[in-house]
């Protein structure tokens, strides 16, 4: 209650992280600081039993200033994940980008992508647990997680697209516009569930980080994962006939 009362007085002066000058550097400080504490306590005891006192004791700053900049918990839950997985999406718009440039193979930019995944899973494994815990009240902020993430394996599955002449025959490859474009939506479905399910395995198969260093088991489930949608792909996108 004394959250909701405190809640109702300070979402009325929200400040703007888009500040300019010092001013403006202080605001998005704070605002990281807030995030990064709500992400390390809503990992240690849940979005349900954390408290903003608890958020705002883990990030340093007065009880108060919270409301300067979330409305509510759920709002600190959802930039938390938004803006958590942004490093992930730019991390996969840069391999794709190269993959372009250099004329990378598709299954190879593959691997590329899903290599970052899991390693993106390693790296914050407290943001992959909220992610996964919390998905019951989570809708809107997973749904903008999904899309955003989910729009990076489209244009994957678009650059696959793009290569396709060059594996299959020209007499298939005529065939394939109108059959690719179908799938799209249903595989990029598949692709981004597995991937999760695969981080969810591993990560509970290693609870503990030990090391700067990514485990070698990463990236041979990376491999395996890779090699499985690839033999999916390959089947799927050029097999026309039926």
């Amino acid at each position: 209650m004394a959250d909701q009362q405190d809640n109702s007085k300070g979402s009325e002066e929200q400040v703007s992280p888009s500040g300019r000058g010092r001013r403006g550097q202080r605001q998005a400080q704070t605002r990281l600081q807030l995030i990064t504490g709500a992400r390390n306590v809503f990992a240690r005891v849940g979005v349900a039993e954390a408290t903003i006192a608890q958020i705002t004791a883990e990030a340093d700053v007065g009880f108060g200033t919270f409301y300067l900049y979330f409305k509510t918990k759920d709002d600190a839950l959802h930039a938390v994940l938004v803006e958590g997985f942004t490093t992930l999406n730019a991390q996969i718009d840069e391999l794709l980008q190269e993959a372009k440039q250099q004329q990378q193979p598709w299954q190879e930019a593959l691997q590329c992508c899903i290599r970052a995944y899991l390693r993106f899973a390693y790296q914050n494994r407290n943001l992959m647990q909220i992610m996964f815990a919390e998905q019951t009240r989570l809708q809107q902020a997973e749904q903008q997680v999904f899309l955003r993430f989910a729009w990076r394996i489209v244009q994957l599955l678009r650059y696959a697209q793009d290569s396709l002449p060059e594996t299959v025959s020209s007499a298939q490859a005529s065939e394939l516009d109108g059959y690719i474009e179908y799938p799209f939506n249903l595989l990029t479905v598949m692709i981004v569930a597995m991937l999760n399910r695969t981080a969810i395995w591993w990560l509970r198969q290693h609870p503990t980080k030990n090391s700067q260093d990514v485990p070698s088991s990463l990236d041979e489930a990376s491999a395996l994962v890779t090699q499985f949608i690839i033999a999916g792909l390959t089947s799927t996108l050029s097999n026309t006939e039926e």
